[in-house]
């Protein structure tokens, strides 16, 4: 017997969609069970049916193995027998068939990849979206490769990674080696980077012009304000490339206004420095704590991670005296602090 039964046949008799077994399967079997076993004709005549669907049945049965024939009769199989041979034909078929589907995605993503690209290659589209971390800085140095006047960057958060900057170190200096002017602005934050630093020190000893803000909205590089690339989700793995004008003028004209309350970026150390962006991060978290914001929140906006952010927020409790973030709130008030009055 071998196990090629199927629950999808159809056919008049057997298993419509859906069902195991012919319809009808149990009282034929039951019957033969409970006689010790039939002649094929009553067997069949346990069904209210046809003569000759009923005898489809219970030849489906025979090669199903649960009614075994002997003769002009039949007797009944053992049901585990049977669902030890179908069941577990069926289980290694639905396993292979799950390696093949998980595997499906790998085997098409060089396909998918190039489709996407290709119907993405208008030039002339003001809107794209690119999926992947790898995708993305790949369009970017296509980008910057053509660049030729200007290159914009604002960074929100902190220090950028060792490995980050390293790859990026030697695309900024081709493109300043290409005569290209270019401005950065990072979070007052970066200034404690080492890497970060370091990664300064080299770019502005080529030319390129940097700065830090108390807060900035979100990461943005505009090359030769034609082309802009703005996030799309808040994990930064899906991005926008923006064409069109407008929007990338738009985009630019943030930047410049930022830059313009913006403060140099240090190349040394300085005590009192140090001391007055350490008293803006403070009152930047103050401002937004009577405006509200969770914790969460506060730390993007002001390029920490949420423990130092959480860590900045119980020294105000414990220099306030305060408990609890509406007791925190109270007393900032009472300090003569105001929140954004938006």
């Amino acid at each position: 017997m071998s196990p090629h039964w199927d629950d999808t046949t159809g056919a008049s008799g057997r298993a419509p969609a859906g069902r195991l077994l012919p319809e009808g399967a149990d009282r034929v079997y039951l019957a033969v069970l409970e006689a010790g076993g039939l002649p094929v004709a009553e067997a069949a005549a346990a069904l209210d049916d046809d003569a000759d669907t009923a005898a489809r049945v219970v030849d489906d049965l025979v090669e199903m193995g649960l009614l075994v024939a002997d003769g002009d009769t039949v007797r009944p199989g053992d049901p585990r027998l049977v669902e030890a041979t179908y069941g577990g034909a069926w289980r290694a078929r639905a396993v292979e068939l799950l390696r093949r589907a998980t595997a499906l995605g790998g085997a098409l993503e060089p396909l998918t990849t190039a489709y996407r690209r290709a119907a993405q290659a208008d030039p002339m589209a003001p809107v794209e979206y690119v999926e992947g971390l790898l995708e993305i800085n790949e369009r970017i140095d296509e980008a910057l490769a053509e660049c030729e006047t200007e290159l914009l960057t604002a960074q929100p958060g902190g220090g950028r990674s060792t490995e980050v900057l390293a790859s990026a170190v030697e695309r900024d200096l081709a493109t300043l080696g290409r005569g290209v002017s270019m401005r950065v602005l990072y979070q007052h934050t970066a200034r404690h980077s080492v890497a970060t630093r370091k990664y300064v020190e080299t770019i502005l000893a080529h030319g390129a012009r940097v700065r830090t803000l108390d807060q900035l909205v979100e990461r943005l590089v505009v090359v030769d304000r034609r082309i802009a690339f703005i996030p799309a989700t808040l994990d930064r793995r899906t991005a926008v490339i923006v064409r069109d004008r407008a929007v990338v003028a738009y985009l630019a004209d943030v930047f410049d206004r930022n830059w313009e309350r913006a403060d140099r970026f240090p190349t040394s150390y300085s005590a009192s420095a140090t001391t007055d962006v350490g008293n803006r991060l403070r009152q930047t978290i103050i401002r937004l704590l009577l405006a509200g914001e969770t914790d969460s929140v506060i730390a993007k906006r002001v390029g920490l991670s949420q423990r130092t952010c959480a860590a900045h927020i119980a020294k105000l409790k414990a220099d306030l005296g305060a408990e609890t973030r509406l007791q925190l709130g109270y007393l900032l008030a009472q300090a003569g602090y105001v929140g954004d009055s938006s």
